[in-house]
């Protein structure tokens, strides 16, 4: 059996990674739209959030408290990055009209607002940017060039405390800050719910919607891995009709977890 954390051992996003990079077992799957499968186990995963807390820590000289507006929505590349930039002190707020950092597929107008710009591609396997670059903000960074140069491990002299806010949470209209500690909780919530699934089940199957990746689908994604499940991650251009989302699911051993 898969071993999991318990939600009083979450001490720090370091406990988290340890973890995760003791498990050979899937963590992240990705289907492209073109059908195409990438697999990533828990160590590969954390080795991934590891060089994209160094590129921003090294590269970028991320500091904790620097702001960080998520335009992407969920793939595995976005995933590993942003909880890079979790491990490196940032934090995700959407609101702020000009952020440390911008982490998206597509440029938008905010992302000509933030410090730095850091641009991904979509395709799975992508070395570099693969579209034209004319309209990039200056001093914007190709994710995928940049990030095979870094290390696979992250050793930060200064671990995120718990009580360190790391996003913005919007109930009744009203923005609250969320720390560390809380979404860790919500982590190891979803940890226990994925747990609860059973040995005949190997993944959660999640049809990323058009909305950016947040702090929520990512505890959700946290705590899947945690559970020593994987994240399977389907676009929706090849969810595109029940029996190709069916036989993704039957494939992967995998169920559905709202």
């Amino acid at each position: 059996m898969t071993p999991t954390v318990a939600s009083q051992n979450f001490a720090n996003l370091e406990t988290f990674s340890r973890l995760l990079a003791s498990s050979p077992r899937p963590a992240l799957i990705w289907y492209g739209a073109d059908g195409e499968r990438v697999e990533l186990s828990g160590k590969v995963t954390e080795n991934w959030i590891a060089k994209s807390a160094n590129l921003f820590v090294d590269e970028l000289d991320a500091t904790h408290g620097d702001s960080i507006r998520l335009a992407a929505t969920q793939h595995w590349r976005s995933i590993v990055a942003a909880l890079g930039a979790l491990r490196a002190g940032c934090v995700i707020d959407p609101e702020t009209d000009r952020p440390t950092f911008w982490l998206g597929f597509d440029i938008d107008e905010r992302a000509d607002q933030a410090e730095v710009a850091v641009i991904m591609d979509r395709a799975a396997l992508a070395t570099r940017y693969g579209h034209g670059t004319d309209d990039w903000p200056d001093d914007a960074i190709d994710y995928c060039a940049e990030i095979r140069s870094f290390g696979d491990l992250f050793d930060p002299i200064d671990a995120v405390p718990g009580s360190h806010g790391i996003g913005l949470a919007t109930t009744d209209g009203q923005a609250t800050t969320v720390t560390l500690s809380e979404w860790l909780e919500e982590v190891a919530a979803w940890c226990d719910r994925a747990s609860g699934l059973g040995e005949e089940t190997d993944g959660v199957v999640v049809v990323p919607s058009g909305e950016p990746l947040d702090l929520d689908m990512l505890a959700r994604s946290c705590g899947i891995m945690a559970a020593g499940k994987a994240v399977v991650l389907v676009d929706p251009q090849a969810a595109r009709n029940a029996e190709s989302l069916s036989s993704i699911s039957d494939d992967e051993r995998a169920v559905s977890m709202d």
